[in-house]
């Protein structure tokens, strides 16, 4: 439920630990300039955040969103809750917002843990095997549900 309705449990986090959603920027635009090519934008991250990996690239929505950068630094475990956001002006390249996990809000860190809570990544490889083999959990309830009742079913034949 919390990674389906961010809409709901956002504000609730908010609330509870001021400065963990990240409000987006908007970048300056003036007329007649043209946006940074994504490739312009990955250089000018590399060198801010040097020895980083980039995990996510999210371009701007319109003129005046801003590049989205989720990245590995260096010495940093590699789970999503590790990650370090940026957010870049499409126009000048300059460094918006920048959370590290070392600084963020508390509540930040709760949201940064769902995913990989989820999908067992909080626990390495053996975690994501255990998320594997619970998946078929609802399968195996179905069929053995099913067999029940056909065994019910074919008794209740019977006894008519």
């Amino acid at each position: 439920i919390l990674l389906n309705l961010p809409t709901y449990l956002e504000p609730v986090v908010e609330a509870l630990s001021p400065g963990s959603i990240i409000s987006a920027p908007s970048s300056l635009h003036a007329s007649g300039q043209q946006p940074l090519s994504p490739d312009a934008v990955v250089k000018l991250v590399e060198q801010s955040f040097p020895g980083s990996h980039i995990k996510i690239f999210t371009t701007p929505e319109d003129q005046s969103g801003t590049y989205s950068i989720t990245l590995l630094e260096q010495d940093q475990p590699d789970r999503s809750s590790a990650w370090t956001t940026v957010l870049v002006d499409q126009y000048s390249g300059d460094i918006l917002v920048s959370q590290r996990p070392q600084t963020r809000p508390v509540g930040a860190g709760f949201l940064s843990w769902l995913l990989p809570l989820h999908n067992g990544e909080a626990f390495g490889t053996f975690g994501r095997l255990v998320v594997f083999i619970l998946g078929f959990l609802p399968a195996a309830l179905y069929g053995t549900g099913v067999y029940l009742w056909w065994q019910r079913w074919k008794e209740r034949r019977r006894t008519v």
